[in-house]
This record gives C-alpha cells, structure tokens and sequence, in this order.
C-alpha cells in the first residue's frame, strides 16, 4: 500500500497484538516512512507510552499499556515496585514512573527508570509476555521503598488481607542484610507493633490511650457463623464494641459496598459499630473521645 493512502487512523497491524502499543521500529517494518513517523509523533497523533512504546493519541492508556511497553523498550527488564504490585491486584497508585530491574547499566528513557539490585530468580514471575518480581516481593519492595503514608496504608491492607505478616518485615530485613530499603520496613514494623497499621488506626489509638481508655485491641479477627467477618480496627471485647476508622484515603465503589456488608454483619452477629474518618480523629478528638465513652456507658463496658 502507498504510504501517502495510509489512513490517519492506521497502526501497525502488530499493534493489536500489543494491547495497542508498538515501536517506530514496527511502524518501519509495517511500510511507513522514517519520514512520516516522526510527523505523526511530532503533531501528537502518536505520543509515547513508556520508553520506546507508542500508541495513537486517541486510545487511553492503561496499565496493561505500561507492561507492553517496558517489554517493547527493554525485553531483558523486570517490572518492579508499585507496576508490578499492580498485576498482584494491590491497591497503588502506578501514575508515576515505571520502576524496572535491569541486567546492566542503563539510562533513564522516557517515564521507565532502571534500578540493579540483588534479584534471584525465585523472586520473578510473568504477566504475558513481561517479566515482573513476584507477588511478594512487590510487596515487600513497595513497602521499603515508597513514601511512609502510602506504604502504611499498604502494610495495612497486606495484613487484614493475610498477604504479609507484620513480623515479616523484621525477618525480611534480617534475611538480607544491606539491601536498600531495610530500614524502612524495620520502622513499619515497629510502628505496627503496637496494632496499628495505617497513619489514621495509629491516630485513633493515640486519641484512646490520651483519653485513657482501655480495655480495647487492635487488628481483632472477629467471626460468625459464616465464618471470618474480618479484621476490626478496634475491639472493646466486653463492651462488643467495635470502632472502624475510614482512612484518609478516598475508596471506590466496591470498597465502599464492602465495608457496608461487612457491617451489616457485624452488628447481625450483635456487635455495636462505631466509625470515625480520618476528619473526626484529626479536627474532633474530643468527640470522638465523648461517643466511645457514652457507648461504652451505655452497653457496659
């Protein structure tokens, strides 16, 4: 085919076996010009994904994209970090730059950034056609390596979901020694010790212990007759009262469903159900103080 009839909406047919993501290399191979590649990259109608990876301006990029992409750029890489605790189905946010491992020295390309680092092999996995660490090791990776307030609130969704045990994180750093990150996952480990695991349970229960009440834990797994209900945030066992704190993080619609559903059962199987935002613990202390203890009165505990 001509190239000057190809249609404004054309890809290389590859493209489509790529979740919509190709190279200029394929572009060439297809039958386009050098010439008419760089027009289209530089008037937008071809803008990049990641690395060498491109796609047309009027499809929405995706995740799935991100991975075509790093395969596309680099074969012999590793999706690493929050992409790869993506795959693993866990909530991160994947806006940033794609963390992959590499073999050997390489330089940043566009939005893909190359680390080198111990990686047995054990420790990766495939999605597709690209390589990514596994499972755990994301987790463990993500934990060590983003911001504290994002990797609490990590830690305490890998926990309540048994996917890492707190304790594990000591272990972790004990098992290998000097590896980056270390000590990061050691102060996580210390900061949950005490039962809380994201930023808001950890203000919930100073509030408590100011105010000096007791007689409650934390990270209770509570059961009915179904079974495991789930991990309550706090738990006054006397009392049967349980206080759930909304972190401070927005949660999308089958969050919310869940945590309703939950609920529901908690109180079918007789508990009192207290919950407080991320709002109340940080701007009403006070009132969050006054509505524990005048349940607490009210049920007994």
């Amino acid at each position: 085919m001509p190239v000057a009839r190809l249609p404004i909406s054309w890809t290389p047919p590859v493209a489509r076996e790529q979740s919509g993501v190709f190279t200029r290399a394929q572009a060439y191979a297809a039958g386009m010009t050098r010439d008419d590649i760089c027009y289209r990259v530089r008037t937008g109608r071809w803008v990049v994904v990641a690395g060498r990876a491109l796609r047309a301006s009027d499809i929405m990029p995706d995740e799935v994209m991100l991975l075509r992409a790093v395969s596309l750029t680099w074969p012999d890489a590793v999706v690493c970090r929050s992409l790869a605790a993506w795959v693993h189905g866990m909530p991160v946010n994947v806006s940033g730059p794609v963390d992959v491992w590499v073999p050997g020295y390489r330089r940043p390309v566009h939005r893909m950034r190359p680390h080198r680092f111990d990686l047995p092999p054990a420790d990766v996995g495939r999605w597709g056609g690209t390589a990514v660490t596994t499972a755990r090791r994301s987790l463990l990776d993500v934990l060590a390596h983003e911001p504290m307030d994002t990797a609490r609130d990590l830690l305490a969704w890998a926990v309540t979901r048994g996917r890492i045990a707190v304790d594990d994180l000591e272990q972790h750093s004990v098992a290998y020694p000097g590896r980056q990150g270390n000590g990061q996952l050691r102060r996580l480990s210390r900061e949950a010790a005490d039962g809380a695991l994201s930023v808001a349970e950890q203000l919930c229960h100073r509030i408590l212990r100011s105010a000096g009440i007791t007689g409650w834990h934390a990270n209770v797994r509570v059961r009915d007759d179904r079974g495991v209900i789930g991990v309550v945030d706090v738990l006054f066992p006397a009392a049967r009262l349980v206080i759930e704190v909304d972190g401070r993080r927005a949660h999308g619609a089958d969050r919310f469903q869940h945590d309703r559903s939950r609920q529901n059962r908690l109180v079918a199987a007789g508990l009192t159900v207290l919950r407080f935002t991320w709002q109340d613990l940080r701007d009403r202390p006070a009132d969050v103080v006054a509505q524990v203890r005048a349940m607490l009165h009210r049920l007994g505990g």
